[in-house]
């Protein structure tokens, strides 16, 4: 071969070259980036998964040192089968009562709903309605999460009424053990 030939298959080969490094360029640098917030996006998902990991297996710890809850300690919480549901509600009124004015709010009404009888347990239902200060009604809340008997609040609304004053519907529910 001679030298003219030589030169223009390497003039050839070197195109073919930098057709390959320009086609390299478009193809594999925009995948590179593709991969750097892969990469990133994975990190994210790993350290998240350590943290809920982490815990999982504290809570687990925790419930491992945590006594079995006793049901002979829970049943002076709820009323005993013998127990009237007008005896439950008038407990019920009279201690909402007692918080209500403990607190300077005013009682509007109130009322004994139906009860609800079930298998095991029956829910006793009371609403009352009443009108004081929104500082004042969370202190009744914690009162009555707080109180001997295991109580719920079944339905709030609340209302506004005059100045600071609000109105709360407030339905309450005990529990009457039927075992």
């Amino acid at each position: 071969m001679d030298n003219s030939e030589i030169k223009k298959e390497l003039k050839t080969i070197g195109l073919y070259v930098v057709v390959i490094l320009a086609l390299l360029r478009i193809i594999v640098v925009p995948l590179h980036g593709a991969v750097a917030v892969k990469k990133n996006t994975f990190n994210e998902y790993y350290h998240s998964y350590v943290v809920k990991y982490r815990l999982v297996e504290k809570i687990k710890a925790q419930q491992k040192k945590k006594p079995a809850t006793d049901k002979q300690a829970l049943v002076h919480r709820f009323y005993r089968k013998d127990a009237l549901f007008s005896t439950i509600q008038a407990d019920m009124i009279e201690m909402l009562l007692k918080l209500a004015e403990k607190k300077g709010f005013n009682v509007l009404d109130f009322e004994m709903l139906e009860p609800a009888v079930g298998k095991d347990v029956s829910e006793v239902p009371v609403l009352i309605r009443m009108e004081g200060k929104a500082i004042d009604f969370i202190d009744i809340l914690k009162s009555i999460a707080q109180g001997e008997k295991a109580l719920q609040v079944k339905s709030l609304e609340i209302n506004m009424a005059t100045g600071q004053e609000m109105r709360y519907f407030l339905t309450i529910t005990a529990f009457r053990v039927e075992r």
